[in-house]
Order: structure tokens, then C-alpha cells, then sequence
């Protein structure tokens, strides 16, 4: 049966037409727009940075912002709030030693242990991609094809590069696999440092949760991880309490980090945000 006014928590009424006029859409920018400030944006983040490297930069990330509004088939699923979280994440990767230097990106590339040419914003970039664009993708498949779009867009950007080639840091990323390997690498080794109890196995569901939960944490972003029942939801944070408790944290690579502290809030329909300040 139908629902009574009173059994809902509020009702909602059409807009008088006295105020229709003062209806806009202001719609979303335009693809060209919004790569412009795309490029605009990193290169005031990276000013050392040479302006192939900011193409490349721009090229990814605008990539990555179209094939999310795609997926999710809404243009305000991402906006340049995304974009700035982006940028800032690759500041924060390359001070936390995610990069071979904290130089902007314009320096020269540093050969990794496998023997990949990688500059200091070319390895933070991407694990930054993934933390703001791949990990929100729930289907394997749909990450998968991330990965494909970006590779696309660095292959054309290449097209129109003098001489037909990307920023020496970037051109490694055009081998298959190359995405999945970086971020798969650094997921394994932050997750290594985590002191575990006897019996817990690290699978890739824990890795996962640790890993972005973590850097949300560091970086203050909101996160919501969503799974179903036995998926390491609470037992990533179960981890995360037991390892992050400042200078007193079990392993020295925590102890620069701040002490996180947990608490539980359980929420209704009639739950305000003062609900939660007061907690």
C-alpha cells in the first residue's frame, strides 16, 4: 500500500511557477574546456615540471575523468574536484618517497630495480589515477578497461608529440601491463608494513582496503568501502587502529604518522550531521 504523509520523514512539493524563470542549468564543461583546465592545473602543482610532461599529465587524467562519467553514464560523477585530489595525491606520494626524488617531474628519469625509466611524477601519477579513478570501479572488467583508455590516450597524445614521442618517464607505461604492475608493486609493499595478527591472511580485498583507506585517511579524503559480508571491511580497520597509533606503533614506519582513533556511529533516518559532530 501507499505510504501516509506522516509516516515520511519529510515531503517534497513542485517549484511554484512563479520561480521557474529562476531555473539555470549551467551544465558541465566541455571536454576541450575541462582538459584545458586539466593542464592549467598541473602545471601550476608541478611548475618544475617540462611541458611535455604536463601534456601527459593532463592527457591521463582527462582520460581518466571521461571514462568514469562513461561508466557511471552521469557527467557529474567527477567534476575538478577529482582532478585537484589527483594532483594533490601525487604531491603527497612523491613527499612519502613514492618516487625516486621529490623533484616536480622535470628532472631526469631514475631507472627502478626492474628496469623501467621512471621520472618522479611518473610513478606517483598513476598510483594516484588509481586511488581516485580505479579503485571506486567495482568490476574487474571496468578496471581493466581503465587501464586500456589511458594507455589509448597516451598513444594518441604520442601521435602528436615532435618526433612522435612521450616525456622519457611516460613511454614505459605504453607496455601492457604496466599500470596493473605499478600499482599491484606499491599496494604489496605498503601493505607489507602492516603488523598482522597470527592466522590473518593478506589477500587482495585487505590489501585493497588497506591500502586506500590508509591514504584516505593521510590525505583526509572521505572513503566509503563498500562490500559484501567478509570482504576485510572491518578487519582493514581493525588493522589500521592496531598499527597507526603515532610514536607508540609497533613497526618504526608508522611512527611519523599520526594515531588513529575509531569510533562507531550508527546512523538512521532521522540522522543529522550535529548527530555526529556530538558524538
Amino acid at each position: 500500500g501507499g505510504l501516509l504523509s506522516e509516516d515520511l520523514v519529510y515531503n517534497v512539493h513542485p517549484i511554484p511557477a512563479a520561480l521557474h524563470e529562476f531555473i539555470f542549468d549551467f551544465g558541465a564543461l566541455s571536454p576541450a574546456n575541462e582538459s584545458r583546465y586539466i593542464s592549467s592545473m598541473a602545471a601550476a602543482t608541478f611548475p618544475a615540471a617540462g611541458p611535455r610532461v604536463v601534456r601527459a599529465v593532463s592527457a591521463l587524467v582527462s582520460a581518466a575523468q571521461a571514462f568514469v562519467r562513461a561508466t557511471e553514464g552521469d557527467p557529474s560523477a567527477v567534476s575538478l574536484r577529482d582532478v585537484q585530489r589527483c594532483l594533490g595525491l601525487v604531491r603527497f606520494l612523491i613527499a612519502a618517497g613514492a618516487a625516486p626524488s621529490s623533484a616536480g617531474g622535470g628532472g631526469k628519469a631514475t631507472v627502478s630495480a626492474a628496469g623501467t625509466a621512471k621520472s618522479p611524477l611518473a610513478l606517483p601519477l598513476v598510483l594516484a589515477l588509481a586511488h581516485v579513478y580505479y579503485f571506486r570501479l567495482g568490476a574487474s572488467g571496468l578496471r581493466r578497461s581503465l587501464w586500456v583508455k589511458l594507455r589509448g590516450a597516451l598513444l594518441g597524445l604520442r601521435a602528436m608529440e615532435p618526433g612522435r614521442k612521450l616525456a622519457e618517464a611516460f613511454e614505459p607505461l605504453l607496455v601492457d601491463g604496466k599500470f596493473e604492475q605499478v600499482v599491484d608493486a606499491a599496494k604489496r609493499k605498503f601493505c607489507g608494513r602492516f603488523e598482522l595478527e597470527p592466522g590473518t591472511a593478506l589477500n587482495e580485498a585487505l590489501m585493497e582496503n588497506l591500502y586506500v583507506v590508509v591514504i584516505a585517511i593521510l590525505n583526509k579524503l572521505p572513503v566509503f568501502v563498500v562490500g559484501k559480508p567478509g570482504s576485510s571491511k572491518t578487519l582493514a580497520m581493525s588493522v589500521i587502529v592496531s598499527n597507526l597509533q603515532g610514536e607508540q606503533s609497533v613497526r618504526p614506519f608508522w611512527r611519523r604518522f599520526p594515531a588513529v582513533v575509531l569510533f562507531s556511529f550508527q546512523c538512521s533516518p532521522m540522522t543529522q550531521a550535529s548527530g555526529i559532530l556530538d558524538q
